[in-house]
Parts: C-alpha cells; structure tokens; sequence
C-alpha cells in the first residue's frame, strides 16, 4: 500500500511539487481553498476543501492515516502555516515546510503607511493601495494617475478616498475579493506595477491570493508589518528527503 501525504498549496511551485510527488510512490491529496479550480493538478492527485483550520486538519489527518504533510502555501500566509503546523504535531504526522524559491517580483516590508508612500515615490507605474481606509490619506502624496484602492464601499472609506484626492473610478469596491485568480486578471486590466497591503492573515482577507497573485504577474510588493522568517527545506530537499525514507518503509 502507498504511502499517503497531504499536500497544502495553491501556489505554482506547489504545483510542479505535486506533479514530482506523483512520479514517487506516494498517494497524494491536495487541500485547496473552497471554490479554487484544482485543474492545475495531476489527475491522480485527490482534491480536499474541507481543511481550513488546525480541528479539521487533525481530524483528517487521523482519519485518513497520512504519513506526511506538506506546507507549500505562501511565506506570507503565516495564519493558515500556523494552523497547519499545530494540526500534524497534534496527530502525530511529520511536517514539512517548503521554502519558496527565489521570487520573480520584489517584495518589501514597511512598518507604516507613511514608509511605504516614501518607498513608492521615486517609482514609476500604477500603485494597488488594499490597506485600512484610515491609512489612504498618507499615499496622497503619489500623483493621483497612479494609485487605485481596494476598499469597503462604506462612508468612511469613501470619504478618506475622496480627501487623498482618488477618482471614484480608481476605486475598486472591496465586495469584489481577490478570489483565486480574480486578482491576477485585475493586475493585468489596470497594468498595475505596485501592490501596497497590510500583513492581515485571517481567511477573509484574502491576503495569500493577492500575494501569489501578484508574485505571478511580476507585481512589486510592498507590505506593512514584520516580515516572516522561516525555517524548513527547499524543493530538490523535499523530494530527497522523502525518497530517502519511502526507500527505507519495508
């Protein structure tokens, strides 16, 4: 029988991940977010939307008897990375971190609003500001052209939109999420080059589809918050690891 291992990733690398997991003799499931199309991954990968929070993944890992886990979710996504982690030492089950190969976009971490509009200033191309509505008046100081908002379409942030001076057709109502792939398209529409947020990571935010999304238009990231530092094994790591102990499992 072959081993069994649960693979959470939406991202592009965890993808080719899956599609070398299943040259191994190995029984891999998926776990993606609810309503993300799973076509991207090999036919005999199984698909699992049910594990969002570390009780459900316990239970599914204890039901199904996994024999590893693997974490390939975005470095930022530290909320559902937490998650994750606490659910395989509660069953038991090995965990894996995959660290993320060298990005293709920029990615900068500020500790306010203010630092990320002077960090932009000197920049070219247009700005996608989806932080509090309280912080938009300190992008003000950015040529207008240049920034859109993703925000609630509530007085206040209106409001604060309308005092930076921001057209209403630069506003892209926060109702429209960034569903998987919802803001790859939308990078692509505006020929947006800048992409400002805050490090909120609860499962409304939608803050790891705009990270992978904008890692995979070559959007600039600029964050407010701490960055995350991590710990675990690369790629070519991972997939040597575990041949190392499928060899060694009678």
């Amino acid at each position: 029988m072959k081993q069994k291992l649960l693979l959470f990733s939406d991202s592009e690398e965890g993808q080719q991940l899956a599609v070398a997991l299943c040259t191994m003799p190995l029984d891999v499931t998926a776990c993606v977010a609810t309503g993300n199309e799973p076509d991207h991954l090999p036919k005999r990968v199984h698909i699992c939307t049910d594990c969002q929070n570390a009780s459900s993944i316990t239970h599914y890992l204890q039901e199904k008897h996994f024999g590893w886990v693997i974490d390939a979710t975005h470095p930022c996504a530290t909320a559902i990375t937490k998650e994750i982690r606490t659910a395989a030492h509660c069953a038991g089950v090995p965990y894996l971190r995959l660290l993320r190969s060298k990005k293709r976009h920029t990615l900068h971490y500020v500790s306010s609003a203010e630092q990320a509009a002077n960090l932009l200033a000197p920049t070219n191309g247009k700005i996608l500001l989806s932080v509090n509505w309280k912080e938009i008046d300190q992008f003000a100081v950015l040529p207008r052209p240049r920034l859109y908002v993703h925000t609630k379409s509530t007085v206040a942030s209106l409001q604060a939109c309308d005092c930076a001076g921001i057209p209403r057709s630069h506003i892209i109502e926060k109702e429209n999420s960034f569903c998987q792939g919802a803001s790859l398209k939308l990078f692509r529409q505006l020929s947006i080059q800048h992409l400002v947020t805050s490090n909120v990571n609860h499962s409304s935010s939608g803050f790891e589809d705009k990270m992978a999304m904008a890692e995979d238009a070559g959007v600039h990231v600029t964050v407010i918050g701490c960055p995350v530092h991590e710990t675990g094994y690369r790629y070519g790591e991972i997939l040597e690891l575990l041949a190392c102990e499928l060899e060694e499992t009678p």
